[in-house]
Order: structure tokens, then sequence, then C-alpha cells
């Protein structure tokens, strides 16, 4: 297995970034659900990616890498909102959301931003927006090294966290690093299942047993 390297990403790794993200995200069950179909895919959730991470401030984010964007973690800090808040602010991104979704599926676009909206928590937090690994690196524990990273620093800070995932399997590996189960959600009814998971800041090495 590869040494792991983990660093803050810098602007020069944005390309990678997003190749990576587009990459691992092609199977997500809600991205999948709410983007274009077929061929457009790609091209979609690279506009979503260019909009979330690229175009976003970045001095209200941590931007983990390892292993020079073979995976990538993008977490939200603590007292930023999570996402366009507002009708005027919507209305503005309508165009970039068309560009992901498509005109047969922004209602499914909306919908799920109606939702994580709905059910994001109040309570200050650090927000785990995105996990990804190229699927070329995955099984190499980059996604655990990348959490743990992050985690440590939020414990060090008493800093509670918190993510959604549309993919079960996922699930099990953030229970492992803390975090539960608090709902299970979707943005329609015939829509795939979200899960929202948060996590106390623990006072225990990541690992360790509580004595």
């Amino acid at each position: 297995m590869p040494p792991r390297t983990i660093r803050s990403a810098t602007p020069a790794d944005m390309p990678q970034i997003v190749d990576t993200l587009v990459a691992a995200f092609m199977s997500d069950p809600i991205l999948g659900w709410m983007a274009r179909e077929g061929a457009a895919r790609q091209g979609a959730l690279r506009a979503l990616f260019t909009l979330m991470v690229v175009e976003a401030k970045h001095d209200t984010l941590w931007i983990d890498i390892a292993n020079d964007g073979a995976a990538v973690a993008v977490w939200i800090k603590p007292g930023y909102p999570s996402s366009a808040t507002g009708l005027r602010a919507q209305i503005a991104l309508l165009p970039r959301f068309l560009a992901v979704s498509g005109v047969g599926r922004i209602v499914r676009a909306l919908a799920v931003g109606q939702m994580m909206d709905r059910i994001h928590p109040h309570a200050p937090h650090a927000y785990l927006q995105f996990l990804a690994c190229h699927p070329t690196h995955q099984g190499q524990g980059l996604g655990s090294a990348l959490l743990e990273h992050r985690l440590i620093q939020t414990d060090d800070l008493g800093l509670s966290a918190y993510l959604e995932t549309g993919t079960e399997r996922n699930v099990t590996l953030y229970l492992r690093h803390g975090f539960n189960v608090t709902g299970e959600d979707r943005p329609m009814i015939a829509a795939p299942v979200c899960w929202s998971m948060w996590r106390e800041p623990s006072r225990y090495p990541l690992g360790a047993g509580k004595a």
C-alpha cells in the first residue's frame, strides 16, 4: 500500500480535485438521481463541483487532499452556510443548476436542495460536504486517513461534525469514525435515501478504547 500524504489544497490543485470528485460521484445515488443522464452526466457533475468547490469562497472551507489529489475531503467551516440561502440567491443560481440537471430534472435538483436545507442542523459544527476517492485509488485507506486528519483537529477544537450520504456502504465507514445516524430522508417519494450523520467531539484519540 502506498504511503499516505495529506495536505491542504492550493489553487493549483483545483483541476485534479474536480477530476477526483467527478470520477468518485459518477455512481452516487443522490447525484445520479438529480443530474443529467448518460453521456451528459460527467459534464453535469463537473459543472456542479466547479460551482460548489472551485468557485466557493475558500476561506470558508477546509479542503484536504491525499496523495496529490487521489482523494479529497471538502469541509465547510463552522459559522458558514452550507448552501445559498434566500430566494434571490436561489434564483441567481438557477441557470447553473440547469447545467447540472437539465430542464427535465430541475425539480429533482431543487428538491434535493430543499431537503438539505431542511435537515441541516443549526448547532455549531464542521460540515463534511464531500469525501471522495478516485476509483483507481480506492481500497487504500485514503478516505479514512482524510477523515482522521480533520476529525483529530475538530476534536481538539471541541467541534461537532455533520454530513449527509446517499451511499449505504459509506454509513459503515462513518460509523467507524464516531458518527451516528440522525435521520433517513428522501427529497421526493421515489428518490434515493439520504442518511444524515452527526458526530460529537471526542476526548479520546481516534481508534482508542474508552476505558
